[in-house]
């Protein structure tokens, strides 16, 4: 999928590390392409597992973190399905009317 820079957009990603003081987030998006998230303020607290990120993508590889969710990790949730994550967004790209999933 293409990536419009400078637009709102979101990622889900699975943080392999945060940097910076929790500034800096390395991840790996869905479909396994390494990101780091920069945001405006530090974490407070360590995350793990999979996040949802809202922001702006700088570009590629890069995305500026605006807001992030958290996927609670308990061992009675079952896993996140990458697979059918990826599945959902693909029939999403290809809907003509972008309204019906715009965010903003």
């Amino acid at each position: 999928m293409a990536i419009d820079i400078q637009r709102d957009a979101r990622i889900i990603i699975f943080i392999k590390e945060t940097l910076a003081g929790g500034m800096k987030i390395k991840g790996r998006t869905t479909d396994n392409k390494d990101v780091l998230v920069e945001l405006d303020d530090p974490l407070n607290q360590p995350l793990q597992s999979w996040i949802e990120v809202i922001g702006v993508p700088k570009n590629g590889s890069t995305f500026r973190g605006e807001q992030i969710y958290c996927f609670e990790q308990d061992e009675n949730n079952e896993p996140f399905d990458e697979e059918s994550h990826n599945t959902i967004i693909s029939i999403l790209d290809k809907i003509d009317d972008n309204e019906f999933y715009k965010f903003k």
